[in-house]
């Protein structure tokens, strides 16, 4: 009803703390919604993911918890206009946090959340990936801002759906 009206559809026992939305621009029914405040405080709190409804936003379903290595401040989730199994997730981590590897940076599945990959063209360190954007109508075309080791910070581009990253440091 554009929105006049609301209604909870997240269970009670998930983290209250949303960092990003995404709909599937092929599949407008399915929503994903990524955990935890990447806010870059130490004091954030942390999620345990992303999860995605099928219907809408009316249920949600764990999809890609945070144990896959996943970081566990989500801030931004895109999806491939052109291919729904392909899903990009940037967050927000702080190292090593009480013996856990607590990574932030940018995270890729192609099969649909089955399995992830932490790409490493910024740095195989600890980084920050804070919005990752596919572009609509240029195939293979991918957008990602990121904080890394000095001169690695700033805006890149793939044209190759990710497999190759270039950063753009002119005319911006």
């Amino acid at each position: 009803d554009g929105g006049h009206t609301w209604k909870p559809s997240w269970k009670t026992k998930t983290p209250l703390q949303i960092g990003a939305l995404a709909i599937d621009p092929s599949q407008p029914s399915v929503l994903y919604a990524g955990t935890g405040e990447a806010n870059l405080s130490a004091d954030s709190y942390a999620g345990d993911g992303v999860y995605r409804s099928s219907n809408g936003g009316r249920s949600w379903k764990a999809w890609a918890p945070s144990s896959l290595g996943l970081p566990r401040r989500i801030g931004s989730i895109a999806v491939d206009p052109f291919d729904s199994q392909h899903v990009m997730v940037g967050g927000v981590g702080f190292g090593r946090v009480s013996g856990d590897n607590d990574l932030g940076g940018l995270y890729v599945t192609r099969d649909g959340g089955a399995s992830w990959t932490r790409q490493t063209f910024v740095s195989t360190a600890n980084h920050w990936c804070h919005q990752v954007l596919f572009h609509p109508t240029l195939r293979g075309t991918v957008f990602a801002t990121v904080t890394g080791p000095g001169s690695r910070s700033g805006l890149w581009r793939s044209t190759d759906g990710g497999a190759t990253w270039a950063q753009l440091k002119t005319g911006l």
